[in-house]
């Protein structure tokens, strides 16, 4: 405790509060002469010692302010914050408020690592690394509380997703920062903030192209680390999908190939399916080109048939393998996945998301047959039943809405443009607005221009 010196008064002086006043150098002091009692302390330096007790610290202390939950509420939900109080900064508390928001035990129907890949799980040790990565690591916990609350997005959002694009353009200004894991994870940390904020974030430009395009610009050199790897893993299906969409991403035959590769699931179906939807993007552009040239020789378009037949052919097999194991998860017959890493929730979410997908990529495989003139009967006839099978699942993935389910968005438009009975396009429009509901809020109504205009991506026009 430090020390605060004091007078040099005589004990006797100090404790009647009365003034000692020397009559010389030496004691004693003119009252204890006067009265005729011993002088002692005279003229010793002594020191007043402070208190520095646990209530003067916490008054004296600067405040440490827990993360804002931007005006927020949680209706009960548990979010914890960094301490009100101890050796705490803002890094500190951003990675207290992440860990939070990324943490796997909340249930599968919120869970971002689930629903968005467990590379988030990996990203609190990497704050304070990349300026882009902590902005977008700070809107993202920020739009998770707001989408929990249910009550649209607070203002203090939108501010912290505007800094985060700031600091993302600075990071991809930089040539070494640009082509870092580190700024590659906030592009996908940001898709997640759109995708959460929407429609009050308005997407004027994919994240995807730009994420796209840094992958292009590294080249196909591997996975750098661990991280890395399950970042790409995640990245792919949002990119590829994307790709059939937006005609800006573009990326050669075996840049596709490269990109989907995944030391992760390189020997199971689920590598297989994406490995088969990396062909699309590139199929559909030749298929357009061909079409709308006229000068395009009939060999060009049976040459096309031909590749996606073959595709078509060796994707089939994998579609049973889909279907065979989802019907072994339903009827409780147990599952090729070892328990001790899954639960029994976590097969089935997993199962019901990877064959809804296998049956969307069917149809879109065969849309393209037929766009480029293809007249298998076989075609014609399944695609409708595999819509079919989409609009059933769609009663078995309604328990795990709204982000465990969001995958619908995706399927449902599939099953749309294969369907051929008005009835059955009418049930999958009011499906698919179910869901877009859950992500865009109750006012979001339905949309047939954009169903319309991906119909003619798909067959095409």
């Amino acid at each position: 405790m430090p020390g605060v010196p004091s007078s040099r008064g005589c004990d006797a002086c100090r404790k009647q509060k009365k003034k000692c006043s020397p009559t010389d150098s030496t004691p004693p002091c003119s009252r204890c002469r006067r009265l005729g009692i011993t002088c002692v302390g005279f003229g010793q330096q002594r020191f007043k010692f402070k208190n520095e007790g646990q209530r003067l610290v916490l008054a004296n202390r600067p405040s440490a302010t827990p993360f804002k939950n931007d005006g927020c509420n949680l209706n009960g939900l548990a979010i914890t914050a960094a301490p009100a109080y101890g050796l705490a900064n803002s890094l500190t508390r951003l990675t207290s408020a992440f860990v939070s928001t990324v943490n796997p035990s909340t249930d599968l129907s919120i869970q971002l690592p689930w629903n968005f890949g467990y590379y988030l799980l990996d990203i609190p040790r990497r704050l304070g690394t990349n300026q882009a990565l902590d902005a977008a690591s700070e809107a993202l916990v920020a739009a998770y509380r707001c989408f929990l609350a249910g009550r649209g997005v607070a203002p203090n959002v939108l501010i912290k997703h505007s800094k985060a694009l700031v600091a993302l353009r600075q990071c991809l200004d930089d040539p070494v920062k640009a082509y870092s894991s580190e700024t590659l994870c906030s592009i996908m940390v940001l898709m997640i903030v759109q995708l959460l904020s929407a429609p009050d974030i308005h997407i004027t430009i994919s994240h995807s192209v730009g994420a796209a395009q840094i992958l292009k610009c590294r080249g196909h050199t591997g996975p750098k680390d661990k991280f890395e790897n399950g970042l790409l893993h995640a990245l792919r299906s949002t990119v590829v999908v994307e790709a059939i969409n937006n005609p800006r991403i573009t990326m050669s035959k075996q840049q596709w190939k490269d990109f989907v590769s995944s030391q992760i699931d390189s020997d199971t179906i689920d590598g297989q399916m994406m490995r088969c939807l990396a062909h699309l993007p590139s199929l559909m552009e030749r298929g357009r080109y061909a079409l709308k040239e006229s000068l395009m020789s009939e060999s060009t378009i049976l040459e096309l048939q031909s590749e996606v037949l073959k595709l078509r052919e060796s994707y089939g097999p994998i579609l049973s393998s889909f279907r065979e194991r989802w019907e072994s998860i339903e009827s409780s017959r147990g599952t090729q996945y070892p328990r001790i890493f899954l639960s029994e929730t976590q097969i089935h979410s997993h199962y019901s998301r990877t064959y809804c997908m296998a049956l969307a990529i069917n149809i879109l495989l065969n849309c393209v047959l037929v766009a480029l003139g293809g007249t298998n009967p076989q075609v014609r006839r399944e695609t409708p039943q595999f819509s079919d099978e989409i609009l059933k699942l769609d009663e078995v993935v309604n328990k795990y809405r709204p982000l465990g389910a969001m995958y619908m968005i995706i399927c449902l438009p599939a099953a749309w443009i294969g369907a051929t009975d008005p009835k059955t396009k009418a049930a999958i429009a009011g499906c698919l607005l179910k869901y877009q509901r859950d992500l865009y809020g109750p006012t979001a109504t339905p949309s047939s221009a954009e169903q319309e205009l991906l119909e003619k991506r798909i067959t095409l026009k």
